[in-house]
């Protein structure tokens, strides 16, 4: 059979891509003469090749029921079998499968070689690399010129974070084939992860020209050129690819990443939304669409993909991602409860962090109550960021004698404000390219007491190293709102107005209270001179918001409705971000005009840089603080520009940062009990224009003495803290102290 002339007619009608052609050849055979296991076996080939893979599955299974257990061809129906289920990831029954071949064959050198390798990849795919490197290791022994082994020793490496390693064997590669597609990419990407941007181009740029045709590789050069910052670049190389896109799934979601990244905020939306029209379950396009939603402020849609992200979520190292990600997006949502929000954060901490090993922890630091502390604080925003600006005032203020600080900078690009707390630091780790044990391994080394996690959920978190419990102290602070969940967090460093005594309950951690505000505001140097009140001039009065627009709901959008409707010829001043992109202006004017507020009275700009969002408060008489999620460092740049906010905090942590803002400062009659109280608030504000004015006087000197903008005060306060919570684990006779 192996020569039957109309079988090889069907081969070569495969491998031209007439796969519509081959298929019918087959299956008219198969009404002529029958379910031939042969047919049956060419039939399955092409349904796994056109992605078929329920019926390529279906037909394996039929033709080994219909082959002798003792007849030569069934091994290998068997293996076909275990590989089309593999395919198909249904990775249980053929790891099942494959375990049963390798039990038969023993260590009989080479007849299980086949099956070693597949097994290799099914531990790949579940991110077991101690299974699958032992595996690969052995096959590139045993056969060293196999390329195809040596190239997924590398992938594993990579999908490790080991990315030196793997690009040795990729160049191991390289030196037998200097033309081999597969190992120039994998190459050039692996390079790219070590942070050899521009030799990892090249390589790229070298397979892209022996494959024009294969979008996947195109896409990695792009994604690489993106890492590099050129946006523009990337793009060209994407469009030159146009015609060999297909339907890559790939191609359209590196498409939409580059737009995004030249701010092409439609374009990029309609990219991943084709992404998801040829592979609807892609749980990463989903999560990265959903996050363009939340920049926009369509905190529903963005729920909405995130659910299909975690719905299909199958690689388990990117599930703490997508539920972050979707924890965070909650924290939004104006009819999300605080129970709600502590039951979502407790799930996070059961069902997906790999769970470390069991207490006791043990940890070599001395347990000397009194001597100086090595704090560790983790984080991907030291930079031009909130947590970047509240931290750089505390970074160079400790004093050594009584904390040794450790900075680990999960971010590769700098800026200015990186720069100042870089120089603020006594030690600084650079670890953008660090996977989590390597992070883990690196904290244990540093022998940090007390590790200060400073994102919380948000992006680029590390929360799954605190999992691990690297620190006999771990606390978080400033770059989240609220509990994180995690049973290894020991604290959260709050205020008596964020956390009062009867919210603990609401989280898993034991709650500090600094006395004052949780943050310090150090205002930068070239910060804008106050302007006299705009409404002596413009004749009406300016509300505005510069918070982020994922903050603005139709709940507070319906409160300030209200007020505008009560101070007439007001305006309302949006700007932030990518809030004046064409669908979040729709969004946000559509809802006014539906409540009776006309457009002329929106004022929507996109944000800008630091001293034209200064700039901006010139323009604004009063701000209207949003809600669930209060303003944290945006309120402090208004007062500081004389601009008073009006809040009304509910028991979230997420809407209480004004409210302690405002107090430290005091300016507690800003403060609302309720939206109603918030009206009256605003709208005696608007009716009262020299009240208004000798506030923007004086507020920038009456903040400037306040507790909010003593740095020097704050770090002692801060020092105390973390002294407190290493006594109290001193204190302890837990034998996780080792």
């Amino acid at each position: 059979m192996l020569f039957d002339p109309w079988i090889l007619r069907a081969r070569a009608l495969l491998n031209a891509g007439l796969y519509d052609d081959a298929r019918n050849l087959i299956h008219n055979l198969i009404d002529e003469r029958g379910r031939e296991t042969a047919l049956l076996q060419e039939l399955s080939g092409i349904e796994k090749n056109t992605g078929n893979h329920a019926a390529a599955i279906a037909l394996a299974r039929e033709v080994l029921a219909n082959t002798p257990p003792d007849s030569d061809q069934y091994p290998q129906a068997y293996f076909d079998l275990a590989y089309y289920l593999y395919e198909g990831k249904y990775l249980a029954e053929a790891k099942t499968m494959l375990e049963q071949i390798l039990a038969k064959s023993g260590d009989k050198g080479h007849e299980d070689t086949g099956a070693r390798f597949l097994m290799a990849q099914i531990y790949m795919l579940e991110r077991d690399f101690l299974q699958a490197n032992p595996i690969l290791l052995r096959l590139v022994k045993e056969s060293p010129d196999n390329l195809d082994f040596r190239l997924n020793l590398g992938n594993s490496f990579h999908l490790m974070g080991a990315y030196s390693t793997a690009a040795e064997e990729f160049r191991h590669i390289i030196e037998r084939d200097p033309d081999h597609c597969d190992g120039l990419a994998a190459l050039g990407y692996a390079l790219v992860k070590d942070g050899q941007a521009a030799s990892g181009i090249e390589f790229l740029r070298r397979a892209n020209q022996i494959a024009p045709s294969r979008p996947e590789i195109g896409a990695h050069l792009a994604e690489a050129m993106n890492t590099a910052g050129q946006h523009q670049e990337a793009l060209t190389v994407l469009l030159e690819q146009e015609d060999y896109r297909g339907n890559s799934c790939e191609y359209w979601m590196q498409r939409a990443a580059t737009l995004r990244h030249l701010n092409q905020i439609a374009a990029a939306v309609a990219g991943y939304k084709h992404a998801l029209e040829i592979e609807p379950t892609n749980f990463i396009a989903n999560n990265n669409l959903a996050l363009i939603y939340i920049n926009l402020g369509d905190v529903e849609k963005s729920e909405s993909y995130l659910n299909a992200a975690r719905a299909n979520i199958n690689q388990s190292d990117y599930a703490p991602v997508v539920y972050s990600n979707a924890i965070y997006n909650a924290q939004y949502l104006p009819d999300q409860t605080a129970t709600g929000l502590r039951e979502m954060h407790l799930g996070y901490n059961q069902a997906l962090i790999t769970k470390p090993a069991a207490p006791p922890w043990h940890f070599p630091n001395p347990r000397d109550p009194d001597r100086p502390l090595r704090v560790g604080y983790v984080s991907h925003d030291f930079m031009n960021h909130p947590v970047g600006f509240f931290v750089s005032s505390v970074i160079g203020r400790h004093d050594r004698r009584q904390v040794e600080s450790f900075c680990y900078n999960t971010r590769q690009r700098e800026d200015n404000i990186t720069k100042i707390i870089r120089a603020g630091a006594h030690n600084w780790r650079q670890i953008h390219d660090f996977n989590d044990t390597a992070l883990e391994q690196l904290i244990r080394q540093d022998a940090i007491d007390v590790l200060v996690d400073l994102s919380g959920h948000t992006a680029d978190n590390k929360l799954p190293v605190f999992a691990r419990k690297p620190a006999p102290v771990q606390v978080t602070w400033a770059g989240y709102v609220g509990t994180t969940g995690l049973a290894t967090m020991d604290w959260l460093l709050a205020d008596r107005y964020h956390v009062p005594p009867e919210l603990d309950e609401l989280h898993a951690e034991r709650v500090y209270r600094m006395p004052h505000d949780y943050i310090c505001y150090e205002p930068p140097s070239n910060m804008v001179t106050v302007a006299a009140l705009p409404a002596l001039q413009n004749g009406y009065v300016t509300f505005g918001c510069f918070n982020n627009p994922v903050k603005i709901n139709r709940s507070i959008m319906a409160v300030w409705a209200r007020i505008m409707h009560q101070v007439p010829n007001s305006r309302l001043f949006l700007r932030y971000g990518q809030v004046g992109e064409p669908e979040s202006v729709a969004r946000i004017t559509d809802f006014f005009a539906a409540q009776g507020i006309p457009s002329h009275r929106l004022r929507i700009e996109n944000g800008g840089t630091a001293i034209y969002m200064y700039q901006g408060y010139n323009e604004m008489d009063i701000a209207l603080d949003t809600q669930p999620y209060s303003g944290g460092l945006t309120t402090c740049e208004a007062m500081w520009m004389g601009v008073p906010v009006v809040t009304c905090p509910s028991t979230r942590f997420a809407s209480r940062h004004s409210y302690s803002h405002l107090t430290n400062v005091g300016l507690g009659e800003m403060v609302g009990q309720n939206f109603d109280d918030y009206v009256q608030i605003a709208v005696a504000l608007a009716h009262d224009l020299g009240r208004l004015s000798a506030i923007r006087t004086s507020l920038r000197a009456r903040m400037a003495a306040s507790p909010l903008c003593d740095s020097d005060q704050f770090t002692l306060d801060l020092e105390a803290a973390w002294r407190f919570m290493w006594r109290e684990y001193c204190a302890t006779l837990s034998p996780q102290s080792g």
